[in-house]
């Protein structure tokens, strides 16, 4: 599902969402997830939401030879 044609799966749908909430009725006790980079357990219940704004990010500086 991951590779290949996946946006045309019947059973994947794509929509733009500012959270969203993953349930793991039957995930074992000691199932672990990462998140963020981070290794965690993974509770039965999991709310990812965008932050607007929430990450700031430095870059360098482009100049005007690199940008053309």
């Amino acid at each position: 599902v991951l590779v290949g044609h996946w946006k045309q799966h019947p059973q994947l749908s794509e929509r733009a969402v500012e959270a969203v909430t993953l349930r793991f009725p039957r995930r074992k006790r000691k199932a672990q997830a990462v998140i963020d980079g981070e290794l965690v357990r993974l509770e039965r219940e999991v709310v990812l939401a965008i932050h607007p704004g929430g990450l700031s990010v430095v870059v360098p500086r482009v100049s005007a030879r690199e940008a053309a």
